[in-house]
Order: structure tokens, then C-alpha cells, then sequence
């Protein structure tokens, strides 16, 4: 007792210590500072493997990472499998195998949403994500595959939606960079890197810089690139909330090591997109024939020299009038159309018969626009076609491309063409054409020879707000 009492300081200055240090023992210190603190990712991450030497073996590295909902890889790095391999992956084309081959190695992924390019140019949503995969070593090769692939690209982003691209490959075009900024992609994963528009920027990660002055365009672009940056970094995972997304490089063992996050409300030139009329609608149709009812107003001229510059109401008997009852006539799901051609046939929803009596056929359908057409910034026509067609809104004509002017009968035929793909056509002049609340669109599809068994006809309406400049939204 006297011990105690004697060194009764000494014995509380031990405790003390043991106290501090069983605490210690409790505690997760930060090793590797503030990366090391876990971000709050929202629900449905997706996650991206970065570039390896080895090949992975999917179900394995999904078993061991449970919490991952979408596995997005290159083609290269992905390990044949002896059976068929989880939905739950979406591969990158990148030219390691041919695209037949890709398509046949991946049979879940969407088939010709690109007609002509299988599987390797796709779409896939994931929460309020929206992938869209590109085929980089057509782009970088080819001005026309680069144009096929941006128009698909401007027709297909979705409203509500963060849109993000996927190339196996830098795009090596200043137009892609343009193209991509205009549209409002969000960011594009290539090979190992991240490019974001750098007025989203909220919080950069540790080593980020400037594209090369190639990329051009109206926005400047910024690079992080964890592959070539960050030694250990394996993989990334991506999220997004209504404004944020959150791109954040994990190690090996799923700790974060290094993170970018993006404001998607900072930019003023934000383009809020929507489709009151998408691709792949549903048409009521039927082939041309000597029963089609055409009115010709008075006046017109039927070589289309001097058009007529008043407008004019047609009656409801006309097939063009909104007010035409189209009820017996067919009704199917586009693509719509026939070829020759066996793949390109297999990507149309609906197969029309190659041979009719009359080189066209005749499209219909119905629209809502949510405000007065002078409230939208701009006003698109997304097209796909072969070999020349006519649209019209609300009785008037709209769009003409590869078909001669002037009057035209189920005869007539169109100019020679190769299939066009989602061509965008900016009508934002013709905005008078178009009225708040049910809208009609018909169109003509005229083959180029009586003969052709090639026929193709698709059509959205797009419509777009650009925050800042006073437009309804």
C-alpha cells in the first residue's frame, strides 16, 4: 500500500498510457489521408476496369467484388470463358476481334442499334447514367463511320440523363471533341482516361490537364488519367446523382486512392434535350398505290419551280392532314423497311415486303409538344432513310432530302443513295410549323428504281432548352 501511495503519480501517468493506447487499437487512423476517406457513391455504381497486361476472368473478379451492378471492360482485356459470360458486363469494342466475332461473344448486348455495326455500338442505361458505346477504330479510320457514330450519338441522349461515351481509343478528330461538347456528353472513358468538359469540374483529382489543342471545339476539355498516373489504381467506379457525378479510382482491395467529381449544374450552356417523337416509335403505314388520296392545291406548281409561298389547309381526306384518319392502315415498330441484305434486314422491327407495285411507302404518326415552339432553342429532325424521303408537320412540308421538288405521285422515284443513318436536320426555322400540345407527322420513302428491294425509314423530333438564355424549361 505504501508502494502505491509513494508512486501513486507514476502509477496514473501508466495508465494514462494504456487507456490512450487500447483506444488506438480500436481506431482506423488515416494511412493514406484524405483519399483514403470513402465517398458516398450513389446507388448503381458502374464500375470500369482500367488497362491491364493480363486478361481477367469476369465471373471471378465480379464474385469477389459483390457490390458491382454493371462491369464495363474492353474486349482485349475480358478472358474467354467456357460458357457464356454475365449480362452484367458491357464490354468496348476495340478491334482485337472482328465485329461479327464481338456480337457472337456477346449475344446479350443490343443488336444494330447502329445499323451495319452489330453490337459494337450500343446504348445501356444504368439509374440516371446514360452509356453509350462507340466504335473508335471505325471513327479513326473513316470520315463516314465518324459521322454515322456522331449522328447516332446526337440522336440517341435522353432527357434526365448523365450522358457518358465509351471508345476503345482516343477519338482522334477534332470533330468528335466539337460534336461531343455540343450535344452535352458529360464525359468519355478512353483507354485508361477520363476527359471532361472543365466547366464541370467541382473538385479535380490529384494529377489532372488540358487536352491537346486538338480537340478544338466549344468547350475545353480536361484529362485525368488514373492508368498512366496512379500505379495501383485497378478500376473505377462512376455514379451520379441529379447534378453530380463522382468518378473515383479504387486499388485492388476497393479502397478509393484518387477521385474527380463533376458539377453538371455549373455549365450555363447545359442543353436540356428530349424527344417528343424518338427513334423507334411506332408508324402507322401502307405501301403507294393510285388510291392514295393527294390533294394539289390551287395555284401549285407541279414541277416545283414556283412554290407556292402562302399556306394553305389541306383537306382531311389527304394522307399529310392532320386531321386524315390512318386507322386501316398497318401499324409496326421502327426501323421499318427491307434489304437485300440479310444482317441490315435483321435490325429492322419491322420487315415490309421487297417488291410493290409502287417504288414508296407512306408513314404516320402522332406527337405532343409540352410548350409553344417559340420556347425551345432548337428544333431537330432525326432521320434514317434510304432512298429519299419527304416529312411533313401538320400537313406542310418540313424535310426533303435526295427527291426531286415538285409535286410527287407513289411513282415517283428517288435519287440514287446510300442508306442514311440518324441525320440530324435542324428545323428550328420552321418552328411555325409546329404548335404546343398534339402535333402530326407524316412521310414519303421513295426507292430508287422500281426494282430495289431497299427501303428504310425511321424519324425522331428532338427538341432542346439551353438553360440561361430564357427558356421555359
Amino acid at each position: 500500500m505504501k508502494f502505491v501511495k509513494r508512486y501513486r503519480l507514476f502509477l496514473s501517468f501508466l495508465l494514462a498510457i494504456a487507456v490512450t493506447g487500447s483506444s488506438l487499437l480500436w481506431t482506423n487512423l488515416p494511412a493514406q489521408g484524405y483519399m483514403s476517406m470513402e465517398i458516398t457513391v450513389p446507388a448503381a455504381p458502374i464500375d470500369v476496369l482500367l488497362p491491364s497486361a493480363e486478361q481477367v476472368d469476369i465471373p471471378a473478379w465480379l464474385k469477389g467484388h459483390s457490390g458491382t451492378q454493371l462491369l464495363v471492360a474492353s474486349d482485349k482485356q475480358v478472358k474467354a470463358a467456357s460458357g457464356l459470360l454475365p449480362t452484367s458486363l458491357y464490354p468496348i469494342f476495340d478491334g482485337s476481334e472482328t465485329a461479327d466475332a464481338f456480337s457472337a461473344k456477346y449475344p446479350h448486348l443490343p443488336a444494330e442499334s447502329l445499323p451495319g455495326y452489330g453490337r459494337a455500338v450500343y446504348e445501356a442505361s444504368v439509374g440516371n447514367v446514360q452509356m453509350l458505346y462507340l466504335d473508335s477504330e471505325s471513327m479513326n479510320q473513316s470520315a463516314e463511320a465518324l459521322q454515322e457514330q456522331l449522328q447516332w450519338l446526337a440522336a440517341r441522349l435522353a432527357d434526365k440523363h448523365h450522358p457518358i461515351a465509351f471508345v476503345a481509343h482516343q477519338p482522334t478528330s477534332s470533330g468528335f471533341w466539337n460534336e461531343a461538347a455540343k450535344a452535352g456528353i458529360e464525359a468519355v472513358v478512353a483507354d485508361g482516361a477520363i476527359y471532361v468538359p472543365s466547366q464541370l469540374v467541382d473538385q479535380p483529382s490529384s494529377d489532372m490537364d488540358t487536352m491537346p489543342p486538338a480537340s478544338g471545339g466549344a468547350l475545353a476539355w480536361n484529362r485525368w488519367q488514373p492508368a498512366a498516373k496512379l500505379d495501383n489504381a485497378e478500376y473505377l467506379s462512376i455514379g451520379a446523382r441529379a447534378d453530380e457525378i463522382s468518378i473515383i479510382a479504387r486499388d485492388q482491395q476497393g479502397l478509393p486512392i484518387d477521385q474527380l467529381l463533376l458539377d453538371t449544374s455549373r455549365d450555363d450552356r447545359m442543353r436540356q434535350l428530349s424527344s417528343p417523337l424518338a427513334m423507334g416509335s411506332q408508324w402507322r403505314y401502307r405501301a403507294g398505290g393510285d388510291d392514295l388520296p393527294i390533294t394539289i392545291p390551287s395555284g401549285f406548281d407541279i414541277t416545283g419551280e414556283h412554290p407556292i409561298t402562302e399556306r394553305f389547309h389541306l383537306p382531311a381526306t389527304d394522307w399529310r392532314s392532320p386531321d386524315f384518319d390512318d386507322t386501316k392502315w398497318a401499324m409496326g415498330g421502327a426501323p421499318i423497311g427491307s434489304s437485300d441484305d440479310k444482317k441490315r434486314a435483321r435490325a429492322y422491327r419491322t420487315l415490309l415486303p421487297a417488291k410493290t407495285d409502287a417504288p414508296s411507302y407512306y408513314f404516320r404518326t402522332m406527337f405532343m409538344l409540352g410548350q409553344e415552339p417559340e420556347l425551345y432553342s432548337k428544333i431537330y429532325a432525326d432521320l434514317s432513310f434510304e432512298d429519299g424521303i419527304v416529312v411533313y408537320v401538320n400537313g406542310e412540308e418540313l424535310v426533303r432530302n435526295s427527291i426531286a421538288t415538285g409535286l410527287l405521285t407513289p411513282q415517283s422515284l428517288a435519287e440514287p443513295n446510300e442508306p442514311v443513318l440518324n441525320r440530324r436536320f435542324d428545323v428550328t426555322n420552321q418552328r411555325g410549323l409546329f404548335r404546343k400540345g398534339l402535333n402530326s407527322v407524316a412521310a414519303e420513302v421513295h426507292r430508287n428504281h422500281p426494282g430495289s428491294p431497299n427501303l428504310l425509314f425511321d424519324l425522331a423530333i428532338s427538341t432542346e432548352s439551353v438553360q440561361g438564355e430564357g427558356v421555359s424549361r
